[in-house]
């Protein structure tokens, strides 16, 4: 299998952020905080997204959001979980 990281059109080489986000095509895609600030391959499929580290693993595949959506991510706000008791 050839490596995802051959550059195309369709396919770009990212750097997360610090909080695990990378913005592709005007899009930022959350992905988390366990590998933040690494590289990641972008590539468009079509009806979605594919986040890949450069190792070929597929990270998320999230799909594309309506016209106007800037951000996606699990929906959870940043921080730990709250706990209610």
């Amino acid at each position: 299998m050839a490596p995802v990281v051959a550059l195309s059109d369709e396919i770009r080489v990212k750097k997360k952020t610090n909080i695990g986000a990378v913005e592709f095509r005007g899009t930022r895609l959350g992905i988390g905080r366990a590998h933040a600030e690494e590289m990641v391959a972008a590539m468009d499929s079509g009806p979605s997204v594919m986040i890949f580290d450069l190792k070929d693993t597929l990270l998320i595949e999230p799909p594309w959001p309506d016209a106007g959506v800037k951000h996606v991510s699990n929906g959870r706000p940043l921080g730990p979980i709250r706990r209610c008791l």
